[in-house]
């Protein structure tokens, strides 16, 4: 964080380059193409790993640079860093820069952090006075929320009691464009159907395993069954006791984590995304961004953007209404989906971000910057 002083200060419980989804929205809005902020010689926006402010000093430094610097809180996770304690306490009680939290979590571990679900009584316990010191330090007048959808802004006045009003909507950021779009006219034998994410109940690997043991064919033809994504460790697991049984008579291909998904998403029919209450899936977006329908259950925030026939109450709903699809698939037009993940881009994130400017108050908003185009070296152009 040398040179210039920054007006947006981000700060993530990941390093950079291991912040996985939540920082591509951060990186497609702030830097463009630019892979790091390191690299997007970017002035006016800045990156900290919060536990690289790990000691008192550092934190001072971090927040004393400019009286304007507005503090990015990315995730509840990042509250949850001992660190940004400190930064909040600090900033109540003295420097009172305005800071804004980036809410987009499941719903489960929102409930958690704030001591709705731990293993004990006194694990609850716990939670809830820590959230409690946070909820005192994040509702007044220099805070503001930004969430990805309905759901997860539902959420955050539920836990934080404050007035809908500081609650913008921004969803999640894509570049679409640079997606590649499946080639409908290819076809394969077996109907091709995928999810992509960590290997866990979660994000409902275990419904993954009952669509795949009980719908196994569609009108003779094969349905193929891939996984996309995992650490070592997770695949291990689930090709262990846990589900390897399954796994091994479904046929359930597991290529593990992959550098460009977007090229192997464009080779799959349909993407389902078997998550119970994901806050606004990254990888469902990317699915749509390369064309493919996306089934989702009611009860995450891809139902507020999907048509009806694309939202499931259950797995049976999802076998049911996918065969329906399959029947019907060719009034659907190509690049039909792919029109909504566009929708989805870095205007749609300023404008909400426009907007809280606006009504927050911002002495120093955040400026427009500058395009970044990245060819091996940095090259920069002026203007949007």
């Amino acid at each position: 964080m040398s040179g210039k002083k920054p007006s947006l200060l981000i700060l993530c419980h990941h390093p950079e380059v291991r912040a996985g989804a939540c920082m591509v929205t951060m990186r497609t809005v702030f830097l463009g193409v630019a892979s790091t902020f390191a690299a997007s010689g970017r002035r006016d926006v800045a990156y900290a790993h919060l536990d690289g402010l790990g000691s008192l000093p550092r934190i001072l430094r971090a927040v004393r640079r400019d009286p304007n610097t507005i503090l990015l809180f990315n995730s509840v996770n990042a509250l949850r860093q001992s660190p940004a304690l400190w930064l909040l306490v600090l900033n109540a009680w003295f420097y009172k820069r305005k800071q804004v939290v980036y809410w987009h979590e499941t719903a489960w571990l929102l409930r958690e952090a704030c001591g709705l679900e731990a293993p004990s009584a006194f694990r609850r316990g716990w939670r809830k006075a820590i959230f409690a010191v946070f909820r005192h330090l994040l509702v007044n007048v220099r805070t503001r929320h930004l969430t990805t959808a309905i759901q997860n802004k539902q959420l955050v006045m539920f836990l934080l009691g404050v007035d809908p009003d500081v609650i913008y909507i921004a969803g999640n950021a894509l570049e679409a464009e640079r997606y590649p779009v499946r080639d409908r006219r290819k076809t394969t034998e077996a109907i091709r159907l995928c999810m992509a994410g960590s290997p866990c109940r979660r994000k409902g690997f275990d419904l993954f395993l009952g669509m795949a043991r009980t719908f196994a064919q569609w009108k003779n033809r094969p349905v193929q069954y891939t996984w996309f994504g995992g650490t070592p460790e997770e695949l291990a697991h689930v090709r262990g006791p846990a589900y390897g049984a399954v796994v091994d008579h479904s046929g359930i291909l597991l290529p593990g984590h992959l550098e460009d998904l977007g090229a192997a998403l464009a080779t799959q029919d349909i993407f389902i995304q078997t998550s119970r209450d994901e806050p606004f899936g990254l990888a469902a977006l990317e699915a749509l961004a390369c064309d493919l329908p996306v089934f989702c259950f009611d009860s995450t925030a891809m139902a507020e953007i999907l048509d009806p026939d694309f939202v499931c109450t259950d797995l049976n709903d999802m076998i049911d209404k996918i065969g329906v699809y399959l029947d019907n698939r060719e009034r659907y037009e190509p690049g039909c989906f792919r029109r909504i993940a566009l929708g989805f881009n870095k205007d749609r994130f300023l404008k909400a971000w426009r907007a809280m400017e606006r009504d927050f108050g911002f002495t120093q908003g955040l400026p427009e910057g500058e395009k970044v185009r990245v060819t091996g070296r940095v090259e920069q152009s002026k203007g949007e």
